[in-house]
């Protein structure tokens, strides 16, 4: 997920900002029953079997190896259309034109719906809210730290294959509220919320 939560000190901002009956019953006979034509298997033209429902769906931000930031996010199925997510992540990395590491870590939760589809495949209306933290010891200055909170809806769309081979993508809004070293006490912006993610579903 590409989510941008904060804005810092000039060693730190570049790098932040960047940063949801009826049926018919059949007597069971004791011989096998033959096919109707020659050829032509028992089970032809009988109904597909329903696949077994996902519980869960453990997906990671390929966005996010760019920073470089390790992000991955576990969606648990509360019903075939309700899902919660819940966000985590951590990198440390390197800002331009300084030796300082700067480390990163960020928690988060994301309930969708499903308004089109369930949670195997579908398109999600859901919202996103995801805290950011980093610190970093600079050798010329005490510690320098910075927060964000980003919050937004958004609109997406999961699909899960055969297999459990699972793709999403969402689209949305956030809202950043920044603080810390040079962060001015209203420092925030709206923001684009990009998430592409990539993983499995069993």
């Amino acid at each position: 997920m590409a989510r941008c939560v904060m804005k810092v000190a000039p060693m730190l901002r570049p790098l932040l900002a960047s940063l949801v009956l009826f049926g018919s019953v059949s007597v069971a006979r004791a011989e096998e029953p033959k096919p109707m034509l020659p050829g032509v298997p028992a089970t032809f033209g009988t109904e597909p079997t329903t696949p077994s429902p996902l519980h869960a769906s453990i997906t990671f931000s390929p966005l996010h190896l760019i920073f470089p930031v390790g992000e991955i996010a576990a969606e648990i199925a509360i019903s075939p259309k309700f899902g919660v997510a819940v966000i985590g992540g951590i990198g440390s990395v390197k800002p331009e034109n300084s030796d300082t590491r700067v480390l990163i870590y960020e928690v988060g939760i994301s309930p969708r719906f499903y308004v089109w589809g369930d949670f195997r495949q579908g398109v999600q209306l859901g919202a996103e809210a995801v805290y950011v933290h980093a610190s970093a010891d600079d050798q010329f200055m005490s510690t320098v730290s910075a927060e964000g909170l980003g919050v937004g809806p958004y609109v997406g769309y999961k699909w899960v294959s055969k297999i459990g081979l699972t793709l999403e993508a969402q689209l949305g809004a956030s809202y950043l509220a920044l603080r810390g070293d040079g962060v001015s006490d209203n420092d925030s912006r709206f923001s684009a919320l990009l998430n592409l993610q990539v993983g499995w579903s069993f």
